[in-house]
């Protein structure tokens, strides 16, 4: 179910169709909006995690693409709502492919990006981004193996999972969960 605090018409998981759940969404985005305080959740910047005293219980992963930018922006606004009174509490890593594997202009996507927000790891893994080359599941495989691998060595938390860029964090405070 939606775990709000307030009600909705029904739950994004009962909606008939994708444009349903959309339409849905941003109703209870816009009711978010509404209640929302006047100053936006401060980002949890790789400069706030390295200012955290102890280490961080959790270390989330999330597999992505390298045009999926827009996917991890949305991760991170979420990320930055749900962890905005503990930031340091669980660090968020977005796990893409091996550089070699890039080409040329989502190279220049994800060097911006990584300089901006610094919350990306390029890992010794297949991506399935080259023209012609479809690696279909054997690149998500490979790059959440490489994300446990590198967080045993990268990350002091006690916890380490893998979500998805199409996976949102779920909050049981009273958040909607999002489409």
């Amino acid at each position: 179910r939606t775990h709000t605090s307030r009600p909705t018409a029904m739950p994004l998981e009962d909606a008939p169709d994708r444009s349903a759940r959309l339409r849905l969404a941003l109703h209870i985005g816009r009711q978010l909006a509404k209640d929302a305080p006047a100053e936006a959740p401060r980002a949890i910047t790789a400069d706030v995690v390295a200012r955290c005293a102890a280490p961080p219980v959790l270390a989330v992963g999330v597999i992505s693409a390298p045009r999926n930018h827009e996917r991890r922006q949305r991760m991170r606004d979420m990320r930055d709502l749900l962890l905005a009174e503990s930031p340091c509490a669980a660090t968020m890593t977005f796990v893409l492919g091996h550089r070699s594997m890039l080409n040329a202009e989502e190279r220049l996507i994800v060097a911006a990006e990584s300089a901006q927000h610094g919350d990306l790891a390029l890992l010794d893994a297949h991506d399935g981004s080259k023209p012609g080359v479809s690696h279909g599941g054997r690149a998500v495989a490979e790059k959440a193996l490489a994300w446990l691998i590198h967080s045993v060595a990268a990350s002091r938390a006690a916890f380490v999972c893998k979500l998805d860029d199409a996976t949102m964090p779920e909050s049981t405070r009273g958040y909607p969960r999002p489409p």
